[in-house]
């Protein structure tokens, strides 16, 4: 059974209404997480959250041991 009461990341957000973007400028791993292995899941949860906010793309910074995994996924 996956252990779904862990926080295995964090990032940090903008909602950029003029563009229709939810911005990530900042994703980060927390420690013995790897940054693969979650990317997948937040891509599509950041996806989520973009629709939910009525934007309609989401863009990844560059920040954070996360962000390349995560440009990959999205």
């Amino acid at each position: 059974m996956e252990d779904v009461d862990r926080i295995v990341g964090r990032v940090d957000l903008k909602a950029d209404r003029k563009a229709g973007k939810l911005l990530v400028p900042g994703a980060f791993a927390e420690d013995g997480t790897d940054p693969g292995s979650i990317a997948g899941e937040l891509a599509a949860e950041l996806r989520e959250m973009a629709r939910w906010l009525g934007l309609d793309d989401v863009a990844a910074g560059n920040r954070g041991e996360l962000i390349e995994p995560l440009r990959r996924a999205l």
